[in-house]
């Protein structure tokens, strides 16, 4: 992993030089240029496998001092390591600690005269997460100071500066020069940030992408930190590349999101293929979740790609995994987890049984029913007439309603569930009821909030937009429950709410937006399974 963003990042050079060096004996290192990196070198290092009681914590100790030495014979002032055998070789963290303390004491009480004055040890998360801790090892230094730190990723251009030489008859016609082009460099070259609390995991991802952007536009692009990218240029491609970036994270969010919703599935059913010796695998999380969605939404086939590159075929009515390279196929099951039936256990109690077969059923609710007489005093309650309503239908749509429940989870508790309306031409109606509101249709009634799905608080604004299909038909609109979650004002263009700009959370976006913050009355989503279309009203007037 580390080796591999190096060579991206150090460039040509760098992996030259580094394929001078394909033998390092362990215990032993060898130095190189940094290349693009942001440093003079690189001092390769390889290490042994932990054995508790041999000689490995010794063969650490020894590479520890040849590592420092060589920095002194660099002139180097300061150096960042990881925790050197803590990954591979198995080396426990509080051992790695401990000796390096030790080792980087020595260092400083032997060598009070060295260059080298600060040491950064990099610690690396599952997940990607990086933490760091940095002691000082300067003369005298006893007890190491720690305090967090990053090393920035950085993407440029291969000019990053350019040497102007002003010649002129006179000192003032060379300052009023000067003075032209620092105007021109402050009116034509800017620098923007981005911010988000994954933007670290988004850099790795899109690294390769980043570079291109930095050379095509002559830019310069830093990770500062792991919530923040710096980009410096001319100001038209700043701005390109802020929007690309900030598309970067929005699709990472998406994802992630649409991560938890599948690990949610998950927990209810699980899909398993039967490998060469006919035993049982369990698809992962993702692959599980990817599988059951497609099934509950009624694919007749979902295409899938394993961890090895492998992309699979699924057929559900043959219940087989075709190998799309080499045309072998592998028998699936599917098989609930407890007892019951798996997410149908989270469908309403007021629902009416239906066949597993059929993805919608709509059931007329009795106009002397409870139920009825709840949407009624709802819809009556924001501003329609009782008079108006010609019949209420229940959609019962158990995949859609499961692809919610999994949605309103993954907002952890912050759902702020509403119950809103929606108008709509009745010709989309069994779009609607199959496969949910649509943003696609973002724009027919106007988008002077967002190009999301808008939804109204009272149901004599949504009437305005419910129309007949053709003469003599009646006009249709929806109750539908909606996460709105945390919202703020809306704009023209959006295609996902604004981030919140919270210090603590860089980058965390609102859940939907709105028309008025302190009193809505339109709210737009822009997410998928962020609403369920409840029931269907069928109106008269």
């Amino acid at each position: 992993m580390v080796g591999k963003v190096l060579n991206s990042v150090g460039g040509l050079s760098y992996v030259a030089a580094c394929n001078q060096h394909t033998n390092i004996g362990t215990g032993d290192i060898a130095t190189t240029i940094g290349g693009n990196l942001p440093c003079h070198y690189v001092i390769h290092a390889v290490c042994c496998g932990w054995n508790a009681g041999g000689t490995a914590e010794q063969t650490l100790r020894s590479l520890l001092l040849k590592i420092l030495l060589d920095c002194n014979q660099l002139s180097a002032r300061s150096v960042a390591m990881p925790l050197i055998g803590t990954g591979k070789h198995k080396f426990p963290e509080d051992v790695v600690l401990c000796v390096m303390k030790e080792e980087f004491e020595k260092f400083s009480s032997r060598y009070p005269q060295g260059t080298l004055k600060e040491i950064k040890l990099v610690r690396y998360d599952q997940g990607i997460s990086r933490k760091t801790v940095q002691t000082q090892a300067t003369s005298g230094s006893t007890t190491p100071r720690f305090k967090p730190t990053f090393v920035p990723l950085v993407a440029s251009s291969s000019i990053e500066s350019v040497k102007l030489y002003v010649y002129a008859r006179s000192s003032d016609a060379i300052t009023s020069a000067l003075v032209d082009i620092e105007r021109f460099i402050k009116k034509n070259v800017t620098s923007k940030k981005v911010e988000h609390e994954k933007l670290f995991d988004v850099v790795l991802k899109h690294w390769d992408e980043l570079k291109s952007l930095a050379k095509d536009g002559n830019l310069r692009i830093t990770c500062v930190n792991e919530t923040t990218v710096s980009i410096e240029g001319l100001s038209s491609k700043v701005l390109e590349a802020k929007e690309k970036l900030t598309e970067m994270v929005s699709r990472h969010t998406d994802e992630e999101r649409r991560s938890h919703q599948l690990s949610y599935i998950s927990q209810n059913v699980q899909w398993y293929y039967s490998d060469h010796s006919s035993r049982e695998m369990a698809y992962s999380a993702q692959l599980n979740g990817t599988i059951e969605v497609a099934r509950m939404i009624g694919e007749a086939m979902v295409e899938i790609t394993e961890s090895d590159g492998q992309q699979y075929n699924v057929n559900f009515a043959q219940m087989v995994a075709r190998n799309k390279s080499t045309g072998q196929t592998r028998k699936l099951s599917r098989k609930q987890i407890g007892s019951g039936t798996g997410l149908e256990l989270s469908l309403p109690s007021n629902w009416t049984p239906q066949p597993a077969s059929k993805v919608v059923e709509l059931v007329r609710v009795a106009p002397t029913s409870s139920e009825y007489l709840t949407v009624c005093r709802d819809f009556v309650a924001r501003g329609g007439r009782a008079d108006q309503l010609y019949s209420v239908e229940r959609m019962q749509n158990p995949q859609l309603h499961s692809m919610y429940l999994a949605f309103k989870k993954s907002m952890r508790g912050q759902s702020n569930e509403m119950r809103l309306f929606h108008g709509t031409d009745a010709a989309n109606v069994d779009s609607i009821n199959a496969h949910n509101f649509s943003r696609s249709f973002a724009g027919v009634n106007g988008v002077a909030y967002g190009n999301g799905v808008y939804f109204a608080r009272d149901a004599s604004y949504s009437i305005n937009y419910a129309r007949k299909r053709h003469l003599g038909s009646r006009p249709k609109m929806y109750m539908a429950k909606v996460l709105v979650g945390e919202y703020t004002r809306g704009a023209p263009g959006l295609k996902a709410p604004p981030s919140k700009n919270d210090p603590n959370n860089p980058g965390l976006r609102y859940d939907s937006v709105v028309d008025h913050p302190s009193n809505p009355s339109m709210y737009i989503i822009f997410q998928d399974n962020q609403y369920y279309p409840e029931y269907l009203l069928t109106l008269q007037y």
